[in-house]
């Protein structure tokens, strides 16, 4: 069993080696058989959109930091989004998440453009920082 509770989590990327480098594609669907997306794995992609669908329930740390192209994330079915998750997502503006428990540290850091996010669950926010954006 791994730390999310139910044996070794799937991961939609596993053996791609070209996730983050698709220019062409500008929505992903997260496959119904994934319940984490894994860290690094859309670091720095070009993708606009994020559709996760209500049985993933982890976002690891830096899995899509610095999607700098990233305007909308709906994650509705995720209670836990790891530290810098989607730190440096610029274009950042929507993010929906209707069972979200825990944010990690600098989560959501430096999204200069986030101007929406729903957090009706947020239970835990591992410190002060997750929401900042700098100057």
């Amino acid at each position: 069993m791994n730390r999310h509770g139910a044996g070794e989590p799937v991961s939609a990327f596993q053996s791609c080696e070209t996730a983050s480098y698709s220019p062409g594609v500008t929505r992903v669907r997260i496959d119904e058989s994934v319940t984490v997306i894994p860290a690094r794995h859309l670091w720095k992609s070009y993708h606009k959109e994020l559709d996760c669908h209500d049985g993933v329930k982890t976002v690891e740390e830096m899995a899509l930091h610095g999607c700098r192209s990233l305007r909308r994330v709906i994650m509705r079915g995720v209670e836990v989004v790891e530290r810098n998750a989607f730190n440096s997502c610029t274009a950042l503006m929507y993010v929906e998440c209707d069972k979200l428990e825990r944010i990690g540290r600098h989560a959501f850091c430096n999204c200069k453009s986030l101007t929406s996010i729903n957090l009706p669950s947020a239970k835990i926010v591992e410190d002060g920082h997750s929401l900042v954006v700098q100057p």
